[in-house]
């Protein structure tokens, strides 16, 4: 697993518990190019999400004990302003506790959970993502004379033949 910072979005792995949100999304809605991470349009995917497809979801990614998704699905659905109610709002708090991720992610998501207003407007966990970290340069995470982890940033093209 690849990881480029320790917080949300921030991970292969993480990337890869996204895109298996989406296609599950995508057998529920009968389409396969229904997708939270970025969708062509925004208006009809918080719909669908509204309309209670967030739910299933979440009844299914519990049944199959699947933490990840669970606290995924909720950040996707939170960036994108879905109303999500308050017995569900419990569920994601109590999986948060139980979910093992990196300290700055669950942090982020803690803060997301109590001070998402629930209202439609969206959430940023202001979390640069890979297109992001590219853009403007990947963290320079080489631990100093002290043993300590620099959180500066630099870029440095490498080409490989």
């Amino acid at each position: 697993m690849g990881a480029w910072e320790y917080g949300l979005f921030q991970s292969d792995n993480e990337l890869d518990t996204m895109e298996e949100i989406s296609s599950e999304a995508g057998k529920i809605t009968n389409d396969p190019d229904f997708t939270l991470w970025y969708p062509k349009n925004k208006a009809a995917t918080v719909s669908k999400l509204n309309d209670g497809l967030f739910h299933q979801l979440l009844e299914r990614f519990q049944a199959k004990k699947w933490k990840h998704g669970i606290i995924y699905l909720a950040a996707l659905s939170m960036q994108l302003g879905v109303k999500i109610s308050e017995e569900d709002m419990q569920v994601l708090k109590d999986t948060l506790k139980r979910v093992k991720m990196f300290d700055e992610a669950k942090a982020q998501m803690k803060k997301g959970l109590e001070g998402y207003k629930n209202n439609g407007e969206e959430w940023d966990f202001e979390s640069p993502g890979l297109h992001d970290t590219v853009t403007n340069g990947a963290p320079n995470t080489t631990p100093n004379a002290n043993g300590e982890i620099s959180r500066s940033w630099s870029w440095q093209l490498v080409i490989a033949d």
